[in-house]
């Protein structure tokens, strides 16, 4: 049996490899992002345009992730000091480490 699945995949979606690191993945997505904000700009640059300046909500965009990326650097900081907590099963409830392994 093949573990070959078929997904439909949208227009200028990105399709992300368990197996890449994550450096890999977040300079795919700045340099995507780069560019959609450079194409973006020159419309923009041509007036006719309300709202934010593309740059503007690219720089937003990239201070949000910097911020999810502290919260996931300090819940990951967390769980790497914990003190297994284990259950009738044998599992972390923390981390669900198996105590058994």
């Amino acid at each position: 049996m093949s573990n070959l699945r078929t997904v439909e995949i949208p227009r200028n979606a990105f399709v992300v490899n368990p197996d890449f690191q994550l450096m890999d993945v977040v300079e795919t997505l700045l340099q995507a992002q780069e560019s959609r904000t450079r194409r973006q700009q020159e419309y923009f640059g041509l007036g006719d345009c309300d709202g934010q300046s593309p740059y503007s909500v690219a720089l937003a965009q990239i201070d949000a992730a910097i911020g999810r990326l502290k919260q996931a650097r300090c819940a990951m900081q967390s769980l790497s000091q914990h003190q297994h907590q284990w259950d009738a099963s044998d599992y972390c409830a923390i981390c669900g480490a198996d105590g058994r392994a």
